[in-house]
């Protein structure tokens, strides 16, 4: 009897201990993708930016906008590793 009640706890205890855990994750991997998504938009104003004539060539801005490629890039790769949504939200935000 003091067994059942002991292991009836403790399953209790691992059920709270993972929906806890699956929270967690899924805020963490929401901001991951909002900050992905910020991240693009960033890219795409850098692009409108250099394709300016008053800008163009300026090789600040070629390596700004080489490295927010790059950012872009690593976080699509991490998000692909651990099963993000990048490319879904994008689209998402793309169609009025």
């Amino acid at each position: 009897m003091i067994i059942e009640i002991l292991i009836s706890i403790l399953l209790l205890l691992s059920v709270w201990a993972n929906v806890f855990l699956i929270k967690r994750l899924l805020r963490v991997s929401e901001n991951i993708n909002n900050i992905a998504v910020s991240i693009e938009k960033f890219s795409k104003h850098i692009n409108k930016v250099y394709s300016l004539e008053m800008y163009y060539g300026d090789e600040v801005l070629v390596d700004l906008l080489e490295h927010s490629h790059e950012v872009l890039n690593d976080i699509e790769n991490f998000q692909d590793a651990y099963g993000g949504e990048l490319n879904e939200t994008s689209e998402e935000e793309a169609t009025p």
